[in-house]
């Protein structure tokens, strides 16, 4: 149950995000007021899908920790896939005003029509900010040789960094997950994102 209600409170902060996003994107000025009360007429269909998302994860992690070498490949096969096909799902969601099935069937429509797996590699924040995160331990090396506080210090700053780069990271997938989804529906482009990096994420 937590696990599913952990689920539940990123897919309501994500899709919170993304709402802001577009609505900015689109020229509106929204509130987090106005955000919040949107979401919660949509709380049945993000209920939803966290129930179906969330299953899915436990099938996949369930699979790769009962599996050798080569069910772990395949488990990271079906994680991609899944990753790719439900990707622009909570858009579809938030702005549509669509049920989760319905919206799984139309992020997989227009993963389709326009954009190939070069969408996950040309924008895969998670290994960038992955990279830098360890960048990060690796300078702070030097304070675990000084002593115990200064241990202490380290790792403390080193949790709140990655704290820090984590919101930092979110703020960024939603930003770039509002964007793709406005660049194939109205074929809008926001400012944070040149023609370039689209076309390349969309080929």
């Amino acid at each position: 149950m937590f696990y599913y209600l952990n689920y539940f409170v990123i897919i309501f902060f994500n899709s919170g995000a993304i709402l802001y996003a577009i609505k900015h994107i689109r020229g509106e000025e929204p509130t987090f007021g106005e955000v919040f009360n949107e979401l919660r007429d949509r709380l049945g269909h993000l209920l939803g899908w966290t129930a179906i998302a969330a299953t899915v994860g436990i099938i996949i992690n369930s699979i790769e920790n009962q599996s050798d070498f080569i069910g772990k490949i395949v488990a990271g096969i079906i994680g991609l896939s899944w990753t790719v096909t439900s990707f622009l799902v909570l858009p579809v969601l938030v702005i549509e005003k669509k049920g989760p099935i319905e919206s799984l069937k139309e992020s997989a429509g227009m993963l389709k029509k326009s954009w190939g797996e070069q969408l996950i590699g040309h924008f895969s924040f998670g290994l960038i900010f992955a990279i830098i995160l360890i960048g990060a331990g690796a300078i702070t090396i030097p304070l675990f040789l000084l002593g115990e506080i200064f241990i202490i210090i380290g790792i403390a700053l080193l949790i709140l960094f990655g704290l820090v780069l984590g919101i930092f990271q979110w703020i960024l997938q939603s930003i770039f997950m509002a964007t793709l989804y406005l660049y194939v529906r109205e074929d809008r482009l926001a400012s944070s994102f040149t023609q370039t990096q689209i076309d390349q994420a969309v080929r």
